[in-house]
């Protein structure tokens, strides 16, 4: 998540792989950013309830939200 948060805004292709040969494995990240539609729920103000009952967390269009992990077993 560190090397989507220091990345260069609007490089949105960016994907990051590592491989963890002590685990035999192999991660691959996917960085997801809040678009428009995100912001009902994620966006702000912060802390204010959203359509679901849930705070929302802030969020800005284009930032960074999170990521799509997924590790798969190396042959």
């Amino acid at each position: 998540m560190q090397t989507f948060a220091t990345s260069v805004p609007g490089d949105r292709n960016e994907v990051f792989s590592q491989t963890i040969e002590k685990e035999k494995n192999v991660r691959i990240m996917l960085p997801l950013y809040y678009e428009k539609a995100c912001l009902i729920c994620h966006g702000g103000p912060k802390g204010e309830r959203d359509v679901s009952g849930y705070s929302k967390e802030g969020g800005k269009e284009g930032e960074l939200a999170g990521a799509i992990s997924v590790k798969l077993p190396l042959p």
